[in-house]
């Protein structure tokens, strides 16, 4: 009978189990969020006394932050003195050292030699480039005579071809039986003729 008994209490069990509502409440149980741990963490409503205490609490807050920029404003004010003596001492020092160098002997010698070091170096730097100068301007020279030359030479033959050029055409001119009937014409009536029929015959 027990074993029967046994059973039965089994499986009226895992029929309680199957069901959707054991289900849901055997999960809430493993995850620790019953009704009961939300109730918990459940905020309080607010009320007048909370929130004037939380108005105050902030007005408080409001204060320390002023007390907290004014003393943050009174470190910068400090170190920005602090700041402002030590510029003016290095500017005191810096003048110090800068009289004491300008009256300085020995100071001024070595000025003096590194200044000359550095003429006798840009003589020297100096003295190339003025000789390319001079090169590039006698090539320039140069240059400009032979394109001279060579104008000259053209002008020549122009002026020869058109020499020959004006010759020819003088001759063309004599030939022609106008021009020798207008020969005839002066000679006749006594005209002198004119220069492009001197060599007429």
């Amino acid at each position: 009978m027990s074993n029967v008994k046994n059973r039965q209490n089994a499986k009226a069990l895992n029929n309680l189990l199957n069901t959707q509502g054991s289900l849901f409440r055997l999960q809430k149980i493993l995850s620790k969020d019953n009704y009961l741990t939300k109730q918990k963490h459940f905020k309080p409503l607010r009320t007048e006394k909370s929130s004037t205490l939380s108005l105050v609490k902030s007005d408080s807050l409001i204060t320390q932050d002023n007390k907290n920029f004014f003393k943050t404003s009174t470190s910068l004010n400090k170190m920005n003195q602090i700041v402002n003596v030590q510029k003016q001492t290095n500017e005191e020092q810096h003048k110090k050292v800068i009289k004491h160098l300008l009256t300085d002997q020995s100071y001024l010698k070595l000025n003096k030699i590194s200044l000359e070091g550095n003429r006798v170096r840009t003589l020297q730097t100096v003295k190339p480039e003025l000789q390319i100068q001079e090169d590039q301007k006698q090539k320039m020279k140069d240059l400009q005579e032979k394109i001279k030359i060579k104008l000259q030479e053209r002008d020549q033959v122009y002026l020869q071809k058109n020499a020959q050029q004006l010759n020819n055409l003088q001759l063309k001119l004599s030939n022609l039986q106008a021009s020798q009937l207008f020969k005839n014409f002066l000679v006749q009536n006594g005209y002198r003729q004119p220069a492009f029929l001197k060599d007429m015959p």
